[in-house]
């Protein structure tokens, strides 16, 4: 921070922030283009990086050639004024704080950088307006190409950093806070869409249930804690079906039936791990049987799970284990290539 001129920041992973500064950005560094993400942020940095550039416990994403990663954290960044302990600095600031430290930890400078990729959509409007200004701005004074990104497209080529060798045909399953999508990935930069949720997103909906049943956001993480201890045959949930066929989604119901035994059931600690089970099992088993489904349907024999919903473990293990039983192959990222990141920004923008 010395560097960047800021007398008082600090680095922080609380809800506070997430709440303050729903689009802060992380920052990340690769091969030839800068890709900006909306929300979790995600300006990454592709120059023609050192190898040496590595970092510390930091914001920052710094990758080299190939896809290796030096350096990756997940806390949000704002300024901390020591004695008042008032946040300093609004999210545009920031843009340009993170713009600057990334080409600092990288080693490099503007001039190295030959291209950006932004996210255009889909997301929320201020942070997706935060990033592709910044992006704008940035090509222009540079006079560089800017790329335009679908955020979804993005979460599909997380899956080709993490395995270089994954190539078409096969199938990828999106499912995220905010969406939930099946894909045939047919060939290179073609995804053709086989199915996608009526309503609530997986993710979404792990969220809804753990503020039922009291556990802090985000959901995900804490209802599988919590399932650790739970029965997952113990509060019968339904596996929608919608119509003979499909491979859309629907998750609201299954989040209305939580609320609905919950209301003729007490609280306790065993049965919101129970709840957090059965829940958890109810989403797997649906994410699984039209992931298996719709990879039988296009004759696929590979799946992609990714996502922010791709790092539950017990999703993992079973559409594995389910896949494996057809003679099918499953890939997924690393955990932090899951979630919103501005690695596969910069990989679909550079394809």
């Amino acid at each position: 921070y010395r560097i960047l001129g800021l007398a008082v920041a600090a680095l922080r992973r609380s809800s506070r922030a997430s709440t303050m500064f729903p689009d802060i950005l992380y920052v990340g560094v690769k091969a030839h283009v800068v890709a900006i993400d909306k929300l979790d942020g995600a300006i990454l940095w592709k120059t023609k990086l050192k190898s040496g550039s590595a970092g510390g416990d930091r914001f920052v994403t710094v990758l080299v050639e190939e896809g290796h990663v030096y350096a990756h954290t997940y806390g949000e960044l704002f300024c901390l004024d020591a004695d008042t302990g008032e946040v300093s600095m609004t999210a545009t600031d920031l843009s340009g704080v993170a713009i600057r430290l990334a080409v600092h930890e990288a080693g490099i400078e503007f001039g190295d950088l030959t291209g950006l990729a932004v996210t255009v959509g889909p997301g929320l409007v201020g942070s997706l307006l935060v990033g592709v200004s910044a992006a704008k701005g940035l090509a222009y004074s540079l006079g560089k190409p800017l790329v335009a990104v679908n955020h979804i497209e993005g979460h599909l080529y997380a899956g080709i950093l993490a395995h270089p060798h994954l190539e078409p045909p096969y199938v990828a399953l999106v499912a995220s806070g905010g969406h939930t999508h099946l894909y045939h990935a047919e060939s290179p930069g073609i995804h053709r869409l086989l199915g996608c949720t009526r309503d609530d997103a997986a993710g979404e909906a792990f969220d809804k249930v753990a503020k039922t049943l009291g556990l802090p956001y985000p959901g995900g993480p804490h209802i599988e804690q919590a399932a650790l201890s739970g029965d997952p045959r113990a509060v019968p949930l339904p596996r929608p079906i919608l119509g003979h066929g499909s491979l859309d989604f629907s998750f609201s119901g299954l989040k209305t039936a939580v609320i609905h035994y919950l209301a003729s059931s007490p609280l306790s600690p065993q049965l919101v791990a129970d709840i957090a089970a059965s829940f958890q099992q109810a989403v797997v088993d649906v994410l699984t049987r039209n992931a298996i489904k719709a990879a039988k349907r296009v004759g696929a024999s590979r799946i992609l799970l990714t996502g922010g919903v791709a790092c539950n473990q017990t999703l993992r293990q079973h559409l594995a284990r389910r896949a494996n039983s057809e003679g099918l192959e499953v890939y997924w990222p690393r955990p932090e290539l899951c979630t919103d990141n501005a690695a596969m920004i910069a990989a679909a923008g550079s394809s």
